[in-house]
């Protein structure tokens, strides 16, 4: 059967790549790590690559191989911790957030009401009397399951732009239940033209406020320019996506590395800058920008800016010893 004869030759094959030298499986392994120092490769991807040499080329009784697994092992414990720590991060952002909005309920009440009545005896001088009693905790839970309410309908509404409901949500108690209750007796299209009118005058506040600030961002966007050369003009109008679009698609040389920090640097600005500001401050013209230095390594297009600009630090080291 011609399926089962290339399934034999194909693990034959497969046995037989196996069956290196032990300096030519050290030479794989020094390959390897040689490319990880260089940050030709992410560290993810190199105790993959590392466990795959391991597994293929490592007898599970040799010193090599215990002391390759104890890497791995560590290296998993590692990225085990750190995203455990990044959500573990993020839970205790909620619980502080939900600590203060429970404290923003409670506050609103007092445990304690206090009240007076005046008495008159006869042709006697009024007298007013003090009371002091516990006050009803059953109406004010009632009161904060209603105010409840009405923000989560108001919530369940749809269609909110950023930012809408988490300033209901910031309002105290009494002034978000009378927000709330006064957008819900808007019919639909009501609502829908008020949540409008809402994010056009959050924009021109947000806009206003960008210009407030122009000078600032104007230096910025300058010192940008004198580093890098001059930016296009798509770069600002592409907003805070614009280092994943202008980057998109970068490999490996230098200059696309050079234009992917700068698109990322411009990304941040572009969002503090006004409109108008950006639209005088950008050109069109890329061309001319140029890069004196060759490097020989090629750092992933899946790095971080951080761990490309390392790859190409070490590579210049290496350059430099060589006298390139």
């Amino acid at each position: 059967d011609l399926t089962v004869e290339i399934n034999k030759y194909n693990k034959q094959a497969a046995e037989d790549a196996k069956k290196l030298s032990k300096e030519q499986v050290e030479a794989l392994f020094d390959d390897l790590e040689s490319q990880y120092k260089l940050g030709e490769i992410s560290e993810a991807e190199y105790y993959a690559a590392l466990a795959k040499l391991r597994d293929e080329y490592l007898d599970e009784t040799s010193d090599k191989w215990l002391e390759t697994t104890l890497a791995i092992n560590e290296y998993n414990e590692k990225i085990a911790a750190e995203t455990i720590n990044s959500y573990q991060s993020a839970i205790d952002d909620i619980q502080k957030k939900q600590q203060s909005f429970a404290s923003k309920l409670l506050g609103t009440y007092d445990l304690i009401e206090k009240t007076t009545k005046t008495y008159q005896f006869g042709n006697l001088p009024e007298v007013t009397v003090e009371y002091t009693e516990l006050a009803d905790l059953n109406q004010q839970t009632a009161d904060m399951q209603a105010y409840a309410d009405a923000l989560e309908a108001v919530k369940n509404r749809g269609n909110l732009p950023s930012g809408f409901f988490s300033e209901l949500r910031d309002l105290s108690m009494d002034e978000g239940l009378e927000y709330a209750n006064a957008l819900l007796r808007l019919s639909d299209k009501d609502f829908a033209e008020y949540v409008k009118a809402w994010q056009e005058r959050k924009d021109v506040a947000d806009e206003i406020s960008k210009e407030m600030y122009s000078d600032e961002a104007s230096a910025l966007a300058s010192a940008l320019e004198e580093e890098f050369g001059q930016l296009p003009e798509d770069f600002f109008d592409l907003g805070e996506d614009s280092a994943e679009k202008y980057g998109e698609g970068f490999m490996n040389s230098l200059p696309a590395l050079m234009e992917s920090i700068k698109a990322q640097i411009t990304s941040g600005l572009s969002s503090i800058m006004a409109s108008a500001l950006t639209s005088s401050l950008a050109t069109a013209a890329t061309a001319g920008t140029t890069y004196n230095n060759t490097y020989n390594v090629q750092p992933s297009a899946g790095e971080s800016t951080q761990a490309q600009l390392l790859a190409i630090s070490n590579t210049q080291n290496l350059n430099e010893q060589r006298g390139v």
